[in-house]
């Protein structure tokens, strides 16, 4: 038994001695103690493992290396920029190397990492953090009452329909009234009776007409007392 195995140990050696000098740059692993890899770490020191096999020259192209992926470019790879394994974020890409923030040409990275149109972005209008208030739109990278609206103190507002900026800013209507098309009148249903609004339909101090009293006890229904 021994003298067998001896045999076959001298064999192996001669075997690999005369592989020695062959060129084992694309198959190492073939005649090595452990044939097959799955990461780079199983490989000895300076060869790398690609689909199975240590190499110590990978068989890649010009300016590419093996990663696990396969033969990549560290300069511009995702997934292995800069050397294998290192990953860029989503929002990220690699660019000579280094994984950097990107953004289309027509948007802007703002602080917060994401990609923004400082054009019609009401949070950065114009510039980054710049954000719109008051009722304000981001129109062209500016903060713009939207249309048929106007800018008072309060914000945009339509001088058409608001009781509080009926016709122009600060100018309030009455509590009964409200703003018709920029002036201070009775809503529709509403007549004016002195400096009120009043539903003459169901009012029992104006039942029907200003001034006409329901008696007590009666009420006002489609603008009679009853």
């Amino acid at each position: 038994m021994r003298k067998a195995f001896r045999l076959a140990l001298l064999f192996f050696l001669s075997f690999g001695l005369w592989h020695c000098g062959q060129d084992t740059s694309f198959t190492f692993n073939r005649f090595a103690p452990i044939p097959y890899c799955k990461a780079d770490k199983e490989c000895p020191q300076d060869f790398q493992c690609y689909e199975g096999t240590c190499y110590s020259t990978p068989p890649c192209g010009n300016n590419l290396v093996v990663c696990n992926t396969g033969c990549v470019s560290l300069e511009d790879n995702d997934e292995n920029c800069g050397k294998c394994g290192k990953k860029c974020t989503k929002r990220e890409r690699c660019i000579r190397g280094i994984c950097e923030r990107f953004c289309p040409s027509d948007l802007f990275e703002c602080t917060m990492g994401s990609c923004v149109n400082l054009q019609i972005d009401n949070n950065n209008c114009g510039s980054c953090a710049r954000r719109c208030f008051g009722g304000k739109l981001c129109q062209n990278g500016d903060c713009l009452c939207p249309t048929h609206q106007d800018e008072c103190n309060v914000g945009c507002v339509d001088l058409r329909n608001d009781a509080r900026n009926c016709g122009t800013c600060g100018k309030e209507c009455r509590s009964t009234e409200a703003c018709i098309d920029g002036r201070c009148g009775c809503p529709e249903s509403t007549t004016r009776c002195d400096t009120r609004c009043i539903d003459l339909q169901t009012s029992t101090l104006n039942c029907g007409d200003c001034y006409k009293m329901c008696a007590p006890r009666q009420i006002c229904r489609n603008g009679r007392c009853s």
